[in-house]
């Protein structure tokens, strides 16, 4: 019997010291054996049995004094202090102090509540591994995962394989290869083919929007407020736009996005290139857009002609949008354009100016009331000199076109979620 009590003893008690006392509360009976100087204890029937702040029921306990190990059978409960573990079998030793459950595990400490077939339970770290269909709940967020890791004294929790995190309000949902989760510090890291769907609800009279991040790794930080910071083959999609980046930061309060190193923007019949890029939405439509450093912005003006691409360069370009159409253009600092004329679906000539400034007025997506402010240069090129070459007009640093990212979408019930491959 002082193998099961020494075994399950909680971080405050005394590990090194003298044990508080042994009580076996009750057994229908107890059974002793020795063989081959083994000695065997066997109780049977509604066995329970305390030893300071540790609970033990079961059917029946199997003691194997020579081991210094208790196998469990049978409904077998462990409780200590806010800790419940459950399960139908369960071999502990006490030469380390470790429980190993399995057949169908629950556990319960405090707030968090988690599943799984098997069950490794360590008494002195107070570190909970769960192994095989392990799920974990707590106030705000219900995890899915292949195995995962609880410790009991900071309920930091780490999950792996095939991980799927949904949060409890139903506005986000995440999906990688290994979650962390830190609640103290309300800091989360989703590591591998992470992506993390956010579900901005809108008014009745306007539907969900859901904004869709792609990355290696994505951070999530709740405090101040929320914010997801992605690296590593980022990309970002939502109704008006799509992104892709080596780094972003997304801010979930006033849906902006910062974008650094590679970054490319899609919105409509617009992209923009620059060494970082600034996005802000207001309730899920777009409003401002800003390209700072080496800044390029490409729109094509009539559908009919993709082929004739205007084009602006600058330090910056800052882009103002209503109704997620661009409303407002200002370059700024070496500013260069090309702007094609059409008429009735035809070709009418190109313009192509330099200047320090340029500013634009945009109807309909197209540009008009275009202002070329100090040291300008510029030029018109005649509709039969541009007619077939006007992928020859281009600025200097006309960027190469990554492919544009596409919306995963999500959908998930109350018990199942039902992800697509990406």
């Amino acid at each position: 019997m002082s193998a099961v009590t020494t075994s399950l003893q909680g971080q405050s008690q005394d590990e090194t010291g003298p044990q508080p006392p042994i009580q076996l509360i009750y057994a229908d009976s107890l059974v002793g054996t020795s063989a081959d100087q083994n000695t065997i204890r066997e109780f049977i029937g509604n066995v329970k049995f305390t030893q300071g702040n540790v609970t033990v029921t079961c059917n029946r306990a199997v003691q194997d004094l020579a081991n210094n190990q208790v196998e469990l059978f049978g409904k077998v409960v462990i409780r200590q202090e806010a800790l419940k573990i459950s399960a139908p079998h369960v071999i502990y030793s006490g030469s380390n102090n470790v429980a190993r459950a399995d057949g169908g595990v629950k556990i319960t400490d405090a707030n968090v509540t988690a599943s799984s077939e098997r069950l490794i339970y360590d008494v002195r770290s107070r570190d909970a591994r769960l192994i095989d269909s392990v799920v974990i709940v707590d106030d705000s967020t219900k995890i899915w995962a292949d195995s995962g890791l609880y410790n009991r004294n900071n309920k930091n929790s780490t999950a792996w394989g095939r991980v799927v995190v949904v949060g409890s309000n139903g506005t986000s949902v995440v999906r990688a290869d290994t979650v962390f989760n830190y609640p103290s510090a309300q800091h989360s890291i989703a590591k591998g083919h992470a992506i993390v769907w956010k579900i901005n609800v809108g008014a009745e009279e306007s539907p969900a929007d859901t904004t869709v991040i792609q990355a290696r790794t994505i951070e999530k930080f709740d405090v101040p407020a929320v914010k997801y910071v992605a690296a590593g083959d980022v990309e970002i999609v939502n109704k008006t736009t799509a992104a892709r980046a080596d780094s972003s930061i997304f801010h979930s309060d006033n849906e902006s996005v910062l974008l650094f190193g590679n970054p490319f923007l899609w919105s409509a019949a617009t992209k923009l290139k620059a060494d970082m890029i600034r996005s802000i939405a207001v309730n899920s439509s777009l409003s401002d857009v800003d390209g700072i450093g080496h800044a390029f912005l490409l729109s094509v003006g009539d559908s009919s002609l993709p082929e004739r691409v205007d084009q602006v360069s600058a330090d910056s370009i800052l882009i103002k949008f209503e109704n997620d159409t661009i409303n407002s253009l200002k370059a700024i600092g070496n500013a260069r354009s090309i702007n094609f004329h059409s008429e009735n679906e035809s070709g009418d000539g190109l313009v192509q100016f330099s200047s320090d400034t340029i500013t634009a007025k945009f109807i309909s997506g197209g540009p008009r009331d275009i202002y070329w402010l100090g040291s300008v240069h510029g030029e018109h090129h005649p509709e039969n000199l541009a007619r077939g070459k006007a992928e020859t007009f281009r600025l200097q640093d006309f960027p190469d076109i990554p492919k544009k990212p596409m919306r995963l979408h999500v959908e998930y019930g109350r018990d199942v979620l039902i992800l697509p491959n990406p």
